[in-house]
Formats: structure tokens, sequence, C-alpha cells
């Protein structure tokens, strides 16, 4: 039959496009040393996949993440059919539904301006799509204490708009700090809603100001801590194309860039992350 190439970005939630999967034995076995290596914690977590085009690699890897980051029953069918074509990875399922709690997906597929912007866009890209759009982080606590401290000391007007905001609400600049300190969730919500009053429109966002490995470990913890996920698994796919396509002057920043997520990704031992380049 007729089947449409794979654009792992936007075939990620379309379990029709997981169940049309064709589990040859050289896929299979690719699989399998995927689903391996998370099972057994291995430290083969950054790996390059490298084949022709149309060899099927995207949807090697859109099955890999339905399996790694959706529910058994979404799965079933194509649990099924790989079972039928290998019976050995029956006991690799068996695994899988005593590891209970899923990764979040985080795929990087397009390379615009800055690699460390894109790597951040496309976490936050990933929270989005789950839900979690506000993801109180420490690193946001601690950057709006500074950015109050900042308008105080650098913009006294700004400050004092800020300070009448939090007097209408009863409050005073002092103790909506110490709760900015305390981490509590509430003052963060109510900081952001300030922050683009106070600044034409702005979002407060310090996230893209922050290298992506602090971003990701941070995320990371947040993410295995409170929400219950297993980890993280970023698909960079097209590299090939990133590598093509890309300046002289800034590629040693962002092969230093590339060399730190992959550390830390090897690094990880209960707050697993994997990184994959297609």
């Amino acid at each position: 039959r007729f089947q449409t190439s794979v654009n792992i970005r936007f075939d990620i939630d379309k379990i029709s496009k997981i169940d049309e999967f064709i589990p040859a034995k050289s896929t299979l076995n690719v699989l399998e040393s995927y689903l391996e290596n998370i099972f057994e914690k291995k430290n083969n977590k950054s790996t390059l996949l490298v084949g022709p085009y149309g060899k099927g690699k995207s949807h090697l890897l859109l099955v890999l993440l339905a399996l790694l980051c959706k529910s058994k029953d979404e799965t079933a069918e194509i649990q099924k059919k790989i079972i039928e074509a290998d019976n050995s990875t029956k006991l690799l399922f068996m695994e899988l539904a005593e590891v209970g709690r899923p990764f979040l997906p985080v795929i990087v597929s397009s390379f615009q301006g800055d690699l460390n912007e894109s790597f951040i866009f496309a976490l936050q890209e990933a929270l989005k799509k789950t839900g979690i759009r506000d993801l109180p982080l420490p690193s946001e606590y601690s950057e709006a204490v500074r950015t109050m401290e900042s308008w105080k000391e650098s913009y006294p007007d700004t400050y004092q708009r800020f300070e009448k905001m939090l007097e209408e609400r009863g409050c005073t600049a002092s103790l909506f700090k110490e709760r900015l300190k305390k981490q509590k969730e509430a003052a963060l919500l109510e900081f952001k809603e300030f922050y683009p009053v106070l600044t034409s429109g702005s979002v407060f966002n310090p996230m893209v100001q922050k290298e992506a490995l602090r971003v990701y470990e941070e995320v990371n913890r947040v993410l295995c801590a409170k929400y219950g996920y297993a980890g993280i698994y970023i698909i960079f796919d097209e590299f090939s194309k990133y590598i093509e396509g890309h300046e002289a002057k800034n590629f040693a920043k962002d092969m230093k860039i590339l060399q730190d997520m992959c550390e830390l990704a090897d690094s990880r031992k209960e707050e697993q992350m994997y990184l994959t380049f297609v």
C-alpha cells in the first residue's frame, strides 16, 4: 500500500501513523536495542541514527516515542504487531509496563538562529502539548526576585508602579519578595501577570536567556519529582541538514552546546534523559 513520509514533529500524536509501522527485522533490531538501553539504564544515552532517505528512521523513532510516552491502551495494536513479528519483544514490553512512568518527548526538528534557543523552544513546545504551561522552576523564582531588585535600583518609576499594583492586592514589595524566595507558586503567577503590564507587553520568560543545559536539567528534575515522568527523550530530526546549513562563525559554540547536552544525558541516573540525532 502507499504510505506518505513520516514527520516526527507533526505525526507524534497520530496513532494511525504508529499502527502503520511495518516491523521488519532490521528496524526491530534497532528498536530493541533502544528499549534495552533504557530498561538497563546503560550509558548509551546519546546516539546517532544514520540511514538513507526513506529507510524508515523517522517511523521507527515515532514508534519508539509512542511506546515510551503513551499509554498501554494506545500502543496495544502496535505492540501486538511487533510481538507477532518477533516474539522475543514480549519480554521487553513487559519491562516497559513495569516502568509505568512516561517520558516527555521533545522534538528539535528545525534550526533557525541560535541552537541554544532551538533546544529551549522545543522543550517549551513539548510542555505546552502536555498542558504544563507554567512549570514553576526554582530559576524562575530567583529571576523574578532579581528583576524586582533591578527595577528598584535602575527603574524607580517601574518599581513604584509595581508597588502600587501590589498595594491594590493588599501586599507589600518586601512581603512579595519573601513569598517568591519561598517559591510560592501563586506569587510567581502574580508576577507573570504584572510583568507585561509593567514592560509594555513583554512576557516574563527567563528560560530563553539561560543555557539549554541548565534548563533541561531543572525541568527534568521537576518533571520527575512533581509530574510523574521517567525523564525526557529528545529527538534532533534532520540533523544532517543542520550540519550542512550551518555557518562557520558559530560552529564551535554550537558544537559545545551539543557536547554539553550529550554529557548531561549520559550523566543522568534516575532523572533519565536521552538524545538521538537522526
